[in-house]
């Protein structure tokens, strides 16, 4: 039996849960002693419910985020401006991680999206698997690490990137000197550490392209939730069926009133959606309070309407539904151009009100097949059987 530590550092949304039950699955299944080190608690006991999972709160930092800044164009970028960005905050993040790793004793850490956590992992004799979607596990093998697709290259940003790159490996490097008293050549040593990078996704739609080096362990079907239910069709609803998954960030009741008009019947699953823009559509529009059978949806919906959630939109692109995506911030416009670009999606503003031209281009796409370049990505049990395999090989 191992003792197995998974932990999840950065992010809000239940995707990073449920990337590990995968893992904390499989695991108990074959006798391992899991520990469970989570960002957010509220939610954790809705996704990993067995109660042999140890829990812990993941070490982070209270940052308020400030405005007029730069757009981030790289990994090594986010960390510092969203995790720690001086050696006294590291310091102590690294000490708290520390602090849990001491506590666990772990044979195995498996990390999704947790940059410090792979910090305070440098020099430790466990083995390391790194999992997520292509934007959780950056590209190296470039002039920089973790350029954002479609970064310009002008001199002005070679010159952001290197800085941000130095400041950030100086930041690192000052602690470990002064912690375990070693230092790395260059921040992507954290991740060439974990003997497996383990994508979460599909060639097709890795953030930063297909890469050699990693493995894809394909798409992560969900179960459980409520059947979909859709308006019923009459004179002046008789259009295609379009299941959105959204938030009120953006100009949802825009969006509907043109859907509405469309004659479409849509049945909408968001949080926090407004009272308001709820009673105004409530006779033409199907809204649901709870998680939806994604895989009923999939079946029978015309087209998906989202924000470039990954896990939601890698479903709806191998299923073969035509997408509208609305990012709301740079990791989902990385995904939802892959998506555009295999010609599957259409990319709207948030700061639209007319959404007229954006509707028309997804209506002249239809549901197809999507025939992948690595075949059994799509299999329903192929990331579990590749998980299992994974655990013999390492004698876990």
């Amino acid at each position: 039996m191992a003792n197995i530590l998974c932990v999840w550092e950065l992010g809000s949304n239940l995707g990073h849960l449920t990337n590990l039950k995968l893992f904390i699955d499989s695991a108990l299944a074959n006798g391992h002693s899991v520990t469970l080190a989570a960002r957010e608690l509220q939610n954790v006991r809705t996704i990993i419910d067995s109660a042999e999972v140890r829990i812990f709160q993941a070490p982070y930092l209270r940052k308020k985020q400030r405005r007029g800044l730069p757009p981030i164009i790289s990994y090594p970028q986010l960390v510092l401006r969203q995790v720690f960005g001086s050696e006294q905050e590291l310091e102590g993040l690294y000490l708290a991680w520390n602090s849990i790793f001491d506590a666990v004793e772990p044979d195995l850490v498996i990390y999704d999206h947790s940059p410090t956590a792979l910090v305070a992992s440098l020099g430790k004799s466990w083995t390391k698997w790194v999992v997520g979607s292509g934007f959780l596990v950056p590209r190296g093998g470039h002039k920089f690490f973790g350029v954002f697709p479609d970064t310009p290259q002008t001199p002005e940003n070679d010159q952001r990137l290197a800085a941000s790159e130095k400041s950030l490996l100086n930041i690192i490097n000052s602690v470990l000197e002064k912690q375990a008293g070693h230092e790395i050549e260059c921040f992507e040593a954290c991740f060439k550490q974990c003997e497996e990078q383990l994508f979460l996704t599909i060639p097709e739609l890795d953030h930063y392209g297909e890469r050699a080096k990693g493995s894809y362990l394909g798409v992560k079907h969900l179960t459980g939730g409520t059947a979909p239910s859709w308006p019923e069709p009459s004179a002046h609803r008789a259009g295609p069926k379009i299941f959105l998954y959204v938030s009120d960030v953006m100009n949802v009741s825009a969006l509907l009133g043109q859907l509405v008009k469309s004659g479409s019947r849509l049945l909408v699953y968001g949080r926090e959606l407004s009272p308001d823009m709820l009673k105004k559509y409530q006779n033409a529009v199907h809204f649901s309070s709870s998680p939806i059978d994604l895989q009923a949806v999939w079946k029978q919906a015309d087209y998906f309407i989202n924000h470039g959630n990954h896990g939601s939109a890698l479903q709806a692109f191998v299923a073969g539904v035509p997408q509208l995506m609305i990012p709301t911030h740079q990791e989902q416009l990385m995904f939802a151009k892959r998506i555009e670009m295999n010609g599957r999606g259409v990319i709207a503003s948030m700061d639209q009100k007319d959404f007229t031209a954006s509707i028309e281009k997804l209506f002249s796409l239809r549901r197809k097949v999507v025939r992948l370049k690595q075949s059994g990505l799509e299999v329903k049990d192929g990331i579990n059987q590749k998980i299992e395999l994974l655990f013999k090989s390492y004698q876990l």
